[in-house]
C-alpha cells in the first residue's frame, strides 16, 4: 500500500467509508449476533462502571437472559467476592435499566477477556488496514 492510499484513510469520505459497510452487516440476519454482542459489550462497560473499583477489573457481563445477569470472572476468589456482593451487583444492574432477578457468578480462566485499553482513535495505519479488508470482502460477492 502506498502513502496516498493510507493518506485516503484520514479524511472524512476513508472514515465514512467504514459506516456503510457496518450498517450493511447489521442489516442481514447474522448481525442479529453482532448487535447482541455490542449490546453486551456496552452493558458491561456501564454495569463494572457502578461496581466497587476493587472488583469492577475482575468481572465481565457474560449475558443478561430471562432475568438473570450472568457474570464470569477468571479466579474464585472474585467470584467468592461477587457473590457477597450480588445484593449490590443487583442494585446496579437495575439502575442502568436491566430487568434481572439474579445474578450468576462462575469462573471461567479462559474465558476472561484482559482489561481493556482506554479508548483511543484508531491508529492510520489500522484505518487503511480495516478499509483494505473491506476492499478485499467485497470482490468476494
Amino acid at each position: 500500500m502506498s502513502k496516498s492510499d493510507s493518506s485516503s484513510s484520514h479524511s472524512p469520505a476513508g472514515q465514512a467509508g467504514l459506516q456503510p459497510a457496518l450498517d450493511a452487516v447489521l442489516r442481514e440476519p447474522a448481525g442479529d449476533t453482532l448487535r447482541r454482542a455490542m449490546w453486551l459489550e456496552a452493558v458491561d462497560r456501564e454495569l463494572r462502571s457502578k461496581l466497587p473499583v476493587a472488583l469492577a477489573p475482575h468481572i465481565r457481563v457474560a449475558n443478561v437472559a430471562q432475568g438473570r445477569l450472568s457474570l464470569r470472572t477468571h479466579v474464585a476468589a472474585w467470584a467468592n467476592r461477587a457473590r457477597l456482593q450480588s445484593d449490590d451487583i443487583l442494585q446496579a444492574a437495575r439502575s442502568i435499566g436491566l430487568t434481572v432477578e439474579r445474578v450468576e457468578i462462575k469462573v471461567a480462566p479462559m474465558a476472561m477477556l484482559p482489561r481493556p485499553a482506554p479508548e483511543k482513535p484508531a491508529s492510520p495505519a489500522s484505518r487503511a488496514a480495516v478499509e483494505e479488508a473491506i476492499k478485499l470482502l467485497g470482490q468476494h460477492d
